[in-house]
């Protein structure tokens, strides 16, 4: 016999009333971070959400407005956001950007708590999957970063999309109402695939409710029919979703250009790649039940490379995907209720998980706790059945079993709440979230970066090339340190040193024109006229918009008293801008 745990009314009021209390609760810190690393960007200085111009959003990639970077990303919905944020108040705000994250963060949690009702979770099993949905440490990255609005407005109505989805394909509702949820998903699903392209696994998990909709008396052609019907306004929106990607960005399914030292299986074929890729399932999956050594820095050596597939975590990887598949496909041969939901459940980690984990192509990041947002839901739903089941299904000493799985429930969710307000205290600031990734990773390349330019913009220069050594160390291939560590060199005097820095830049990235622009002028600077110029030739070879560059061959050229050469170069120095070259330009065209 089920223990009396109250109506199911007030159960689920219950947990509305818990997630809209704690959820912002436990991310209260974030009312004081700042804007941080690609929030500056997209966000803070973004000229088209300055300019608000909602066609202009609709009609441009995502980062249309910084300059040199991807193209291949369309998320209108999410610079809607911003611009919105933007035409309220009139200025960027940090506070509000944060506060608004948050808010989003918790409607996405109801918004499972929903699904999973709509399901036909028990109200326990539906109350306690999104409460741990709404407090999992590892969303902090989603919900502090500002940009990481894209996964939380993709899960957010991906959520509510399902559940309509749910009813649209109910036969026990009227045909009005089943037309109206169908059409109100199919908005919903064109505006999370605008959020990320994550959302592409929406419409998967569509058809999945589709199949394991009841079945009504009508045969099976009407049934098809009826389906396909409630399916339409899906396709529908994933037409008008590729013809405006098409237009923005100019390809289908444009790929992101993925160097390895974010994702190392860039660099990965065969068996290596597989096994790597296999391992990142029990890493993310402990990650997202352990919440362990979270921190904003997966770079360089971050991910080990696996030899083989019979190595201990791509077999783990492996059994994990394995069980997932058969919750997946258990309703087929045994269904029940629970069953079912079990069924979705997995489905729900698979779907978003095959395009965000590396497993079928290479993303920008081999891993990165923001990607985990959507697919974690998958996880807190098969929590939900576990905990909520047991306190609602004793077994043989019910009354015992029962208030230890409530104990262990609410234990949980709170041990997460105070997990995730100890996380949102790192990201009050770069140094803050970068010195926190050192600590769990002291060999953290991309983050030891971030410090030394801390330090180096403080005058600290001992302490920044110290950091810098340390990056470079642990990966020796780090082109961004290198310049970073000649910049510091040049500045400390250490002319000799820095343009050996500048050398091992141009070694480990000779298409980066600022290793040969800075190669050039240090050159320059000991003497060395010859190498300097065929530097700052190779640099403008591959940039040729580098003032500085021009500006350089311009003194090289007037120093050997090459006039007519230098005033050349100093003239396309002067129409890219700097007009301070002007009386260099009058003093190559004077008289000799």
């Amino acid at each position: 016999m089920r223990p009396v745990v109250g109506s199911d009314r007030a159960v689920v009021g219950a947990f509305l009333a818990l997630i809209l209390l704690l959820v912002p609760l436990a991310h209260g810190p974030l009312a004081r971070s700042a804007y941080i690393q690609d929030d500056r960007l997209a966000v803070e200085a973004n000229p088209i959400v300055e300019r608000g111009d909602l066609a202009e959003i609709v009609s441009t990639n995502y980062w249309q407005g910084v300059e040199g970077a991807d193209r291949t990303l369309y998320r209108p919905t999410v610079i809607a956001s911003f611009a919105l944020e933007r035409r309220l108040i009139g200025r960027a705000d940090a506070r509000l950007a944060h506060g608004v994250n948050v808010a989003l963060h918790t409607a996405a949690s109801l918004a499972l708590l929903w699904l999973a009702r709509r399901l036909g979770a028990r109200p326990l099993v539906a109350g306690i999957s999104a409460a741990l949905f709404g407090v999992l440490p590892i969303h902090v990255e989603a919900v502090a970063g500002i940009v990481g609005r894209a996964e939380i407005l993709a899960a957010g109505l991906s959520f509510a999309a399902l559940a309509l989805g749910v009813r649209a394909f109910d036969r026990g509702a009227s045909t009005s109402r089943r037309r109206l949820a169908a059409w109100a998903a199919g908005a919903l699903v064109l505006l999370a695939l605008g959020a990320k392209e994550v959302a592409l696994a929406t419409p998967v998990l569509l058809l999945a409710l589709a199949a394991l909709a009841p079945r009504g008396p009508e045969g099976p052609l009407a049934r098809a029919i009826d389906r396909a019907t409630a399916l339409a306004p899906t396709v529908l929106a994933g037409v008008i979703y590729v013809v405006l990607r098409v237009r923005a960005t100019g390809a289908v399914a444009g790929l992101q250009e993925v160097h390895p030292f974010d994702n190392p299986l860039a660099a990965l074929d065969g068996l290596e790649r597989a096994a790597t890729a296999l391992a990142l399932v029990p890493r993310y999956l402990g990650l997202l039940t352990v919440p362990v050594g979270l921190s904003a820095d997966y770079s360089g050596p971050a991910v080990p490379t696996e030899s083989t597939l019979l190595a201990v975590r791509p077999l783990l990887g492996l059994a994990l995907l394995a069980a997932l598949v058969g919750l997946l496909l258990a309703p087929f041969f045994r269904p029940r209720p629970s069953v079912r939901l079990a069924g979705f459940a997995s489905l729900l980690f698979l779907a978003p998980y095959l395009i965000v984990g590396n497993l079928l192509f290479d993303i920008g990041a081999a891993i990165a706790e923001r990607l985990v947002y959507m697919p974690s839901a998958g996880v807190c739903l098969l929590g939900g059945l576990l905990l909520g089941g047991a306190i609602e299904h004793g077994g043989p000493r019910p009354r015992l079993r029962s208030g230890l799985a409530a104990l262990a429930s609410l234990g949980l969710v709170a041990a997460f709440a105070l997990l995730t307000w100890t996380r949102c205290a790192d990201w009050r600031d770069e140094e803050t979230l970068f010195s926190a990734a050192t600590r769990v990773r002291a060999a953290s390349p991309r983050a030891l970066l971030i410090l030394a330019r801390i330090a180096s913009e403080r005058g600290q220069l001992a302490p920044a090339l110290d950091a810098l050594d340390r990056a470079l160390e642990a990966y020796p291939p780090f082109v961004a340190a290198w310049l970073e560590r000649g910049s510091l060199l040049g500045r400390l005097g250490r002319i000799e040193e820095a343009r050996d820095s500048f050398r091992r830049a141009v070694e480990f990235g000779p298409l980066q024109p600022s290793g040969h622009l800075n190669l050039g002028i240090a050159e320059s600077r000991l003497g060395h006229a010859g190498a300097a110029q065929r530097a700052l030739r190779k640099a403008l070879a591959l940039d040729p918009t580098l003032d500085r560059a021009w500006a350089q061959l311009g003194n090289l050229a007037l120093a050997r008293g090459d006039r007519a050469q230098a005033a050349h170069d100093y003239r396309r120095a002067i129409a890219l801008g700097r007009t301070d070259l002007e009386p260099r330009l009058a003093e190559a065209l004077a008289p000799p």
